[in-house]
């Protein structure tokens, strides 16, 4: 519960059963918190996600795997729900930004993190420098990879649909089991 005290802007809930960060045991958010909740799916069906949705009130659901346009505006068309939804993409040298047009209709957000072999959770970045070729007006989430060394070089990004920032394996103890002190002195640092 003392994470709350650090007053994070989210809260990511691993939907995939494949990840070390499983969700096996949820606990509920306190009312005096304003987080906001994350679920993340990596190729869940529909059905299984809105369960999640429902069970754990969640407010935005982030689509981490082989997701598509079908897919993604089904869910973007629950708007009555009020869900936001991310979709993430792997980055390397070779992305092209041109992929991911065809999903501007139905997103509230992109995420982007580090291709690798698996779904997000590599620890590694990607180049940063290739954002100055995203052009698009939807807002991002920047993933991968991200230290509590790395807020120099964070607050000199400077694109302006930089929305916000997915912390994760270098701020944990042990998956899932985040280290209060670092994230502190990383919120302190970037806020």
């Amino acid at each position: 519960m003392e994470i709350f005290i650090l007053k994070p802007d989210f809260l990511g809930f691993i939907f995939y059963p494949f990840s070390p960060r499983f969700i096996k045991k949820y606990f509920p958010i306190p009312n005096f918190c304003e987080v906001k909740k994350i679920g993340v799916f990596v190729n869940s069906d529909e059905k299984y996600v809105l369960q999640k949705i429902e069970n754990y009130r969640l407010d935005l659901i982030q689509l981490h795997g082989n997701e598509d346009v079908k897919f993604c505006y089904s869910l973007y068309s629950l708007d009555k729900k009020n869900i936001k939804i991310i979709k993430a993409f792997n980055v390397d040298q070779n992305f092209s930004f041109d992929q991911i047009k065809k999903y501007r209709n139905c997103v509230d957000y992109f995420l982007f993190d580090t291709k690798t072999s698996k779904y997000g959770g590599s620890g590694k970045k990607f180049f940063w420098k290739k954002l100055d070729e995203y052009y698009f007006d939807i807002p991002f989430f920047l993933s991968g990879g991200i230290t509590i060394n790395d807020t120099d070089e964070i607050l000199k990004l400077s694109h302006p649909k930089l929305f916000c920032l997915d912390i994760n394996s270098h701020f944990e103890i042990t998956p899932g089991f985040k280290n209060r002190n670092l994230i502190s002195n990383f919120i302190t640092k970037i806020r």
